[in-house]
């Protein structure tokens, strides 16, 4: 199996140990209830997205999503924020990946290692908002498009 790279395992290490400590520790915030009174009293998805076209301003993904997790995990506060977490860590991931592909392992390391520590990421990390899943969805795209542009695939270009 190929182990990961030093650089990495680092920024993801501090990803993990900035967003994990505060995940739990803090009541939900106003803009977290409303958010999970959305996915709690939705009966089906088109309701939901209906309810969401009308009410809110952020994309139905991250509510149909979290829809599925809260099912899953619960909806306690740690629970819910768990998932920017996860979405901090794939995101630093991603970038980590793009940017090797552009400049290197060491360059590599240091933009994930920024992102890791980026005030904007540690805080969107611990919060049940869907900015986390942007970052990754963006990062993700961005690595998409450059994978082809450089080898032409469609392959490439439906996952961009």
């Amino acid at each position: 199996m190929k182990r990961l790279p030093l650089g990495l395992l680092a920024a993801l290490a501090v990803t993990f140990l900035l967003g994990l400590p505060h995940l739990g520790t803090e009541p939900l915030w106003v803009d977290e209830i409303l958010s999970l009174s959305i996915y709690r009293h939705s009966a089906n998805p088109a309701e939901m997205t209906r309810y969401l076209a009308a009410n809110e301003n952020h994309p139905p993904l991250y509510y149909l999503v979290m829809a599925g997790w809260v099912s899953i995990f619960g909806d306690t506060p740690r629970a819910l924020r768990s998932f920017s977490l996860l979405c901090a860590l794939v995101a630093v991931g991603m970038l980590y990946g793009l940017a090797r592909e552009w400049f290197g392992r060491k360059t590599a390391a240091v933009a994930a290692l920024a992102m890791a520590l980026s005030p904007f990421a540690v805080e969107f990390s611990r919060e049940a908002r869907p900015y986390m899943l942007l970052a990754a969805l963006a990062v993700g795209a961005w690595w998409a498009l450059s994978r082809f542009l450089a080898t032409g695939t469609v392959r490439g270009l439906a996952v961009f």
